[in-house]
């Protein structure tokens, strides 16, 4: 009975770290999506993600919120566009390197450009 209790929550930790590795291999199908530009693809395997973002590191996450952003804007969905490059912005902040040189140069450009647009060049 004894060793049936101790393997219980070895299970539980299996079964979650399954889950993790699904939504991470999500995310990189989401990404993959994107880089052939099949934009409506990724967005739409972004948008069933979204409520298990939790279970994604902070890299990730970052990530996460910068192919969103950057699919909604191939997409003409400035508003939803600027949401998720401001998300992807603010991880970048808190923690540096989460995306990579050139999505960060292409997320604060575009975000830069949204912003233009929607405040006409006052600060947000």
């Amino acid at each position: 009975m004894r060793s049936r209790v101790l393997h219980v929550p070895l299970f539980i930790g299996v079964i979650a770290l399954c889950g993790c590795q699904t939504y991470q291999r999500d995310l990189d199908r989401a990404a993959t999506h994107y880089q052939e530009n099949r934009h409506p693809e990724a967005l739409a395997l972004l948008k069933v993600l979204e409520g298990d973002t939790d279970s994604l590191s902070t890299v990730e996450r970052a990530r996460y919120a910068y192919f969103r952003g950057m699919a909604n804007f191939r997409l003409e969905k400035r508003r939803e566009a600027r949401h998720w490059l401001g998300r992807a912005a603010a991880n970048e902040k808190l923690y540096p390197n989460s995306l990579s040189k050139d999505e960060k140069e292409r997320a604060d450009q575009i975000l830069a450009e949204l912003n233009e647009a929607r405040y006409g060049g006052a600060s947000p």
